[in-house]
């Protein structure tokens, strides 16, 4: 009988290996909430983690490009299983041949909401909330040694990983095939740094072991990777990019793919679409997560040529620190403040003047550089908004649109802030990001047509609720590491900080005591290899990392971190939180470049976008070009401009006229042919109206004024010399 019951077992489980089960246990009774790989955690989000090295990501860095490697993950379907506190009912599936059915169940969150998910298995169609799809992705058809469809095996040597480092293999991609309820609106919100250990410790010290981020009860929950295409772990440029453009890059690189072509962004798709777009960031408003969203630039360490691109784009809110990057001081004598105010814009800098702020546009710089730590804000008398006042008054400003809008809001100094193991401001930082999610999804569901997605661009520092952490010793720090550098007096004769000094911080604002040796290791630790001093928030690293130590925090060593070329990020995979319309597209394992193309996908709009450049210089247009009957139709006013021509509409006639120089060339909306110094010719496509702009064949305008036209098939791009 044993035997029988030892041999019905190990069927059961092969079954559920070849159907790709999740294993989901329930949450144990202890003070700690454990998991291993192949389980899940309360929220069924399993727990699979890679660790890599990388560089100091944010605080304007110029990286150095490493190599990429990482691997597709097919989705699975976790167990049914009852986890305390929460009476959550999991999914179920069978498996009959190559052909699988779902089924649903109910999950009861903390208030009681009833959430109905079903499974998406591979092969059979289902029909949630009436609305038609197929299964996302199929992984049995994924060959991961296939670089078209998931990163080439390559070969890892000294923690870095080798391969080419032009254009990055694309993943393969999710396919939503159909969808009814399209949303007006998208709020994309990104925790940067933010991984599953920045959450526990937020959760734990915010609200205990018992309680609950907002995000965790959003109801629909995928895990992200987000490898780049130079290196197993990513920086912030790379893994905005990705977010922003569905392209992977190099590490360093904003808004290009390796090989240097420019890529255009979801927010840039959905502007030409006819949305008003914006963005928010406790960084500067020209660092990495935001730039990637509207700038292409080789390096993201050029925050003045960002700030020029900034200028050029015509985004409706901009609100963050960095205000240092747009004085004359930067640029070359040009004040871009009081461009963008001649453009229109109302122009604050703190809490007061954004709550007063009117208008269609508005930029907002907070700080010279960094927005400032929540925890530092009451004694810094700081008057600088929130990230959830911000929110609130990016989506004021945006929802007043016919066609919707696009919004990304960052809450960075999460990420700042593992970079130092600082767990105070780490939970601070974590809750603040936290609240703005609240708030969004709150206005979202009252405007009953809007997307909300909340992710994390990557993990910093390998954060974790060790179980020796003495959080009530972490939640008493009042103040950061950076700020507790103030109080340190430094010696020029010695080349060193007094030790009463730093014995005095981590006495006063830590309740340490340190040691001679101590002290005389902090200042080796605080000197470059010249023996210079670091700059100030490395100082701060340094004194974040002690007390994580003292107070058995869990947080990625020092040595592990010097060798990081980005200070500390670590490889592994990333959550992602959706509700609102469209938001049960989310779930499995994402790889980053997989997020805006759903967006895309639910919003109705492509991200291959054709881009064309006029003398090597970028056109940018109000609305996208097309291809129609195997011709480039791009708005006409734009591309003769950039040809030096003059443009006039009759609306009596509906009629276009183009002036350059002796040459005249006028055409009528919607028939194909044209007259150029009187001359008659034939448009292979006529002019036609779209989104308020004319569209004329590309290569007519251009030949008309005897410009020379190529067109690069693989990267959809025109070029226009004349």
């Amino acid at each position: 009988m044993k035997k029988k019951l030892l041999s019905l077992f190990l069927v059961v489980l092969l079954l559920m290996s070849g159907c790709g089960f999740n294993a989901q246990g329930a949450r144990t009774p202890d003070a700690q909430s454990q998991t291993t790989q192949g389980q899940t955690n309360d929220l069924g989000i399993q727990q699979q983690s890679q660790v890599g090295q990388q560089r100091p990501d944010d605080y304007n860095r110029i990286d150095q490009p490493g190599q990429a490697a990482g691997m597709r993950h097919g989705g699975q379907v976790g167990q049914t299983g009852q986890t305390d506190g929460m009476n959550q009912t999991g999914l179920t599936a069978q498996s009959q041949n190559t052909k699988q059915s779902g089924q649903t169940g109910q999950v009861h969150d903390m208030e009681g909401r009833h959430q109905t998910q079903t499974t998406a298995l591979q092969n059979e169609p289902i029909q949630p909330d009436g609305d038609i799809y197929v299964p996302l992705r199929d992984s049995e058809n994924v060959d991961h040694n296939n670089p078209q469809q998931g990163i080439s095996g390559q070969a890892a040597q000294g923690g870095q990983v080798t391969g080419q480092t032009g254009t990055a293999p694309e993943p393969a991609g999710r396919k939503l095939v159909a969808t009814a309820n399209k949303p007006k609106n998208i709020i994309v919100l990104i925790g940067d740094g933010l991984g599953m250990g920045q959450m526990e410790v937020a959760r734990l010290f915010e609200h205990g072991k018992e309680g609950y981020l907002f995000m965790q009860t959003m109801p629909h929950v995928a895990l992200s990777q987000t490898y780049s295409a130079d290196n197993f772990v990513t920086d912030s440029a790379a893994a905005g990019t990705a977010l922003a453009t569905a392209k992977k890059t190099n590490n360093t690189m904003l808004g290009i793919t390796p090989d240097g072509n420019e890529l255009d962004s979801i927010l840039d798709v959905l502007q030409m679409a006819g949305k008003k777009v914006g963005f928010v960031s406790t960084n500067t408003a020209t660092d990495a997560t935001p730039a990637a969203y509207y700038a292409s630039v080789r390096t993201r360490a050029g925050q003045d040529e960002i700030a020029r691109q900034l200028f050029e784009k015509d985004i409706d809110v901009i609100l963050g620190g960095g205000r240092e990057f747009f004085t004359p001081e930067r640029q070359n004598g040009v004040n871009l403040i009081e461009k963008f105010k001649e453009k229109g814009y109302s122009f604050v800098t703190n809490k007061t003047e954004l709550n007063a702020a009117k208008g269609d546009k508005l930029l907002g710089l907070f700080n010279e550089t960094f927005m400032n730590y929540k925890i530092d804000r009451d004694e810094l008398n700081s008057q600088e908004p929130t990230l959830t006042e911000m929110t609130a008054k990016t989506l004021e400003f945006l929802n007043k649109g016919n066609q919707g809008f696009f919004a990304m809001i960052e809450g960075a100094r999460i990420d700042h802030a593992a970079h130092a193991a600082d767990f105070a401001s780490i939970w601070k930082e974590t809750i603040e990001f936290d609240d703005a999610v609240k708030f969004a999804v709150d206005w979202a569901k009252k405007d009953g047509n809007t997307l909300v997605v909340a992710l994390s661009d990557h993990e910093t520092m390998g954060i974790t609720a060790s179980e020796p952490m003495n959080i009530a010793k972490l939640k008493a720090i009042p103040v950061t590491p950076e700020y507790m550098v103030r109080d340190l007096s430094w010696d020029e004769g010695a080349n060193r900080y007094t030790s009463e000094s730093v014995k005095n911080i981590f006495s006063k604002y830590a309740d340490i005591t340190l040691t001679d040796t101590e002290v005389d290791q902090f200042n080796q630790r605080i000197l470059d290899n010249q023996g210079k001093r670091v700059p100030t928030f490395r100082i701060g690293w340094e004194i974040g990392t002690i007390i994580a130590d003292y107070y058995n925090a869990g947080a990625m060593n020092t040595k592990v971190r010097s060798l990081s070329p980005t200070g500390g990020h670590s490889g592994n995979m990333v959550p992602i939180f959706a509700s609102g319309v469209g938001a049960e597209t989310f779930n499995g394992v994402f790889d980053n470049t997989e997020v805006p193309k759903v967006i895309a996908q639910l919003a109705g709009v492509n991200l291959e976008t054709i881009k064309v450049f006029v003398n090597e210089k970028r056109v940018r247009f109000a609305v996208q070009p097309l291809i129609q009957n195997n011709r480039t139709l791009v708005p006409i006013r734009e591309v003769s401009e950039a040809l030096g021509a003059e443009v006039k509409w009759n609306q009596a006639t509906k009629t276009v006229t183009l002036l350059k120089g002796d040459t005249t060339v006028t055409l009528t909306i919607g028939q194909n042919k044209a007259l150029r110094n009187g001359q008659t010719l034939t448009l292979e496509t006529p002019a036609q109206v779209i989104g308020g702009r004319t569209l004329l064949p590309l290569r007519f305008i251009s030949e008309a004024f005897g410009a020379t036209v190529d067109w690069n098939q693989a990267t959809k791009v025109v070029s226009i010399k004349q």
